[in-house]
């Protein structure tokens, strides 16, 4: 099975575990990875009511310069 499959199945069985909560108010952030950009996960994320937000590129390289 790939990557996203189970990226898909794993999002399936939290959706229905948390049948009843306010998903509507959930926010999925991730990094630029193919799979959490992936249009099936991203139309599925949308479907379920799922605000998807994405890091722009270089921003983890960013935080940790600053950090330096």
């Amino acid at each position: 099975m790939r990557t996203e499959g189970r990226l898909l199945e794993t999002l399936e069985r939290a959706l229905i575990s948390a049948k009843g909560d306010a998903i509507d108010e959930l926010v999925h952030h991730s990094d630029r990875g193919a799979k959490h950009v992936s249009i099936r996960y991203s139309e599925r994320l949308t479907d379920a009511g799922i605000t998807i937000s994405v890091g722009t590129v270089g921003a983890a390289a960013t935080t940790l310069s600053r950090r330096s």
